[in-house]
């Protein structure tokens, strides 16, 4: 009899452990599941949310694109720039501010704002990015020189068709709180 208790204790142990191992291997593959099911997820948000930027940027870069187009195409008088300027900057209110750039340091700016006699807007991060890559650009964020704000700018540089040479930059500036708020809702 003893010896029959001795088995169904050495049984039941046996039992046990296979039990447990198995319920082990059970947490682990079902824990592994579940980070393989988060990571996927968080991918998948990540994404849709940078599709959801670049759905919400691309118009206000093909504005920016536009602009550089026709400013490239015809010799518009300065006056004729800033009123096309204007215009876009009425009809697309998630931008700060549009203004263009010229080579010789010449600022035409949509929003009214005159920068001071010792600003040089070649030194601007917008203006040197759009120059250096010779394409429509997205800076970083940086620091406003008209009021402190963070933004983010969309340049593209403008070219003479005939000659070549480049005869400013447009830019569209958007404040990092507008974006935020995008991002938000």
């Amino acid at each position: 009899m003893k010896k029959y208790i001795k088995r169904l204790y050495i049984w039941g142990i046996i039992v046990f452990l296979v039990v447990a191992a198995s319920m082990y291997t059970q947490h682990l593959n079902n824990r592994n599941l579940i980070e393989k099911n988060v990571k996927e997820m968080t991918s998948l948000s990540v994404n849709l949310l940078n599709e959801k930027i670049n759905s919400w940027l691309s118009p206000k870069a093909q504005v920016i694109d536009n602009l550089g187009v026709t400013f490239a195409s015809d010799n518009y008088s300065d006056n004729k720039k800033l009123r096309l300027m204007e215009n876009m900057l009425a009809e697309n209110e998630e931008f700060f501010s549009i203004y263009y750039g010229t080579p010789d340091n010449k600022m035409i700016n949509a929003s009214g704002w005159e920068p001071p006699a010792d600003f040089d807007l070649r030194d601007r991060p917008w203006y040197k990015k759009a120059v250096q890559e010779e394409s429509l650009i997205f800076t970083e964020a940086f620091v406003n020189a008209s009021n402190d704000d963070i933004i983010v700018t969309i340049a593209k540089p403008v070219y003479d068709k005939e000659k070549g040479q480049l005869k400013g930059v447009i830019a569209g500036d958007l404040s990092i709180k507008t974006i935020i708020d995008f991002v938000k809702e």
